[in-house]
């Protein structure tokens, strides 16, 4: 190749990779909308498996999960989690239509109400709400916490009281 013809080639090759260390991060999700979206659609038990959403969970909230499942596993049951968080209850399921309503975003952190129909009788759905918490992490969302319809506690700081009371994983 004529010495012009490589020097070509080299600069349209460092140029390309110059453009694409400047592009945009490959994310899961584009929003926190579609993060949820995505975790109800494949990730509904994302709380006892975490791995398959890894992606869209938050470096805090994977390690707490990661903990617990490797407790769950060890012990043979349940360590921290009794109930399923998106309900908080051990029976009934999530109906449809789900709604997704973004109620704070600055940027970083944004907040999202996910309202579902409760169906534990299914003559009688009862109409609930979730809050999911969310944070930017190398341009991604990635869900960072959950609170179920009771409000009793955040996902995340159960996982982490668990944690103090009992040890790491169990320990």
């Amino acid at each position: 190749m004529p010495g012009h013809l490589r020097f070509f080639a080299g600069a349209v090759l460092a140029a390309g990779l110059l453009s694409s260390a400047h592009a945009a991060p490959t994310c899961a999700a584009q929003s926190p909308a579609a993060v949820a979206q995505q975790l109800q659609a494949e990730h509904y038990f994302f709380y006892v498996e975490p791995e398959p959403a890894a992606a869209l969970l938050s470096p805090r909230l994977l390690k707490l999960l990661r903990d617990d499942a490797a407790c769950t596993e060890r012990e043979q049951g349940i360590c921290a989690q009794g109930s399923d968080p998106w309900l908080d209850a051990q029976d009934g399921e999530m109906g449809q239509p789900l709604t997704f309503k973004e109620t704070a975003n600055d940027g970083t952190r944004a907040e999202l109400v996910l309202g579902f129909p409760f169906v534990l009788d299914p003559e009688h759905p009862v109409q609930r709400q979730s809050l999911l918490q969310f944070v930017k992490t190398a341009g991604c969302w990635q869900l960072d916490d959950l609170q179920g319809p009771e409000q009793r506690t955040w996902l995340g700081e159960q996982l982490k009281t668990w944690a103090a009371q009992y040890g790491a994983a169990g320990e």
